[in-house]
């Protein structure tokens, strides 16, 4: 089985979803369903979601913003 990621981007949402699912091979479509990671912005933090294949919330997690200067 080969796993493959794909993101969706909600740009109105400020939310990405990242599948992860299973193909026989590289010809086939989606065979295998594996979760997915949802990242959502809110104003000061973001938050992090992965859902596992029986649709369970395996994690949550609240990061806060923490911005450092970037070297250009």
């Amino acid at each position: 089985m080969i796993i493959k990621m794909q993101a969706e981007e909600f740009k109105e949402e400020k939310l990405i979803l990242v599948n992860f699912d299973g193909h026989q091979n590289e010809e086939t479509g989606v065979t295998h369903h594996g979760g997915y990671v949802r990242i959502e912005q809110d104003t000061d933090s973001f938050y992090v979601v992965i859902i596992n294949s029986q649709g369970d919330v395996v994690s949550e997690t609240e990061i806060p913003f923490n911005f450092v200067e970037a070297e250009l």
